[in-house]
């Protein structure tokens, strides 16, 4: 019966060795009762089924050789780093969404998770976000089309004389969304150009430098680093007039959040006008 229970467990050292840990966190780890122990002829023995339940459930601490720890927890929780990697944006920037919206989470061994069920539901119900499945998908809508400042810098125009343009001109192009945002289409920018004499096309590099507002909002932006600015912090971020901004906002090329009278908008819309 003995040789029985010592074949379905292991002793404490074992453990540890396993996980390549010092004694007492060994110790710690089954007085928090991660998993199941025996008693046998007088010493602590960890249950194997147990501990192995427990360690495809984290991904705190790894085996010094064999499988990769959270098999289980993988397929019902996302961490902070596998959102980022899904939506393409930065860990900071998860930590502000779940904040904006919400989001249900679980701690494990004091890392923050989003069960897969919550974020998925979330995910289908927006159109701001998207993962890569979604950029492939929209990769060839994108290939056709440009944002005002790509169309600002094959005319040799500022961010603020692209809007300007854009504004001036916006009937005779056709606009489409893609991730809810405004994209000019080729085609019809093509057909503008090739009907007007006013504005000639430039030889733009491909290591070309960022124009003045795209320079501006990455090096002022990166070192406030803020969820929300204001209409007028946006506007001095990009190198625009808050008028030409509030214009952006108002025809929705550009996401904002109205409180009480005052605009803000997301850190991470401002970096989408690039």
């Amino acid at each position: 019966m003995a040789g029985t229970k010592e074949a379905t467990t292991m002793s404490v050292r074992e453990m540890r060795e396993h996980l390549g840990i010092k004694k007492t966190e060994s110790y710690w780890l089954i007085n928090k009762r991660y998993f199941d122990t025996v008693t046998i002829a007088g010493r602590t023995r960890v249950v194997k089924a147990s501990f192995e339940e427990w360690y495809a459930g984290q991904t705190h601490y790894r085996k010094v050789t064999g499988e990769e720890p959270g098999a289980r927890l993988k397929t019902e929780s996302y961490g902070i780093k596998d959102i980022a990697d899904m939506l393409g944006i930065t860990t900071s920037s998860v930590y502000d969404l779940l904040q904006q919206t919400g989001l249900e989470t679980v701690t494990v061994h004091y890392r923050l998770r989003v069960p897969r069920k919550a974020f998925d539901q979330w995910y289908r119900h927006q159109d701001h976000y998207r993962n890569a499945k979604d950029r492939e998908r929209d990769r060839p809508l994108e290939e056709k089309s440009m944002t005002v400042p790509e169309m600002g810098r094959l005319l040799g125009l500022d961010r603020r004389e692209a809007w300007k343009l854009h504004y001036r001109i916006k009937d005779q192009l056709m606009t489409i969304r893609v991730a809810n945002r405004p994209r000019i289409t080729r085609e019809s920018f093509e057909q503008w150009y090739g009907n007007q004499t006013q504005y000639t096309k430039v030889s733009v590099p491909p290591t070309a430098s960022l124009p003045p507002g795209q320079e501006a909002l990455t090096e002022k932006a990166e070192e406030q680093r803020k969820e929300y600015y204001s209409l007028h912090e946006a506007a001095s971020l990009l190198d625009m007039s808050e008028r030409d901004l509030y214009r952006m906002l108002t025809y929705q090329e550009i996401q904002g959040k109205k409180i009480g009278k005052s605009w803000f908008i997301r850190y991470d819309d401002l970096r989408s006008l690039r």
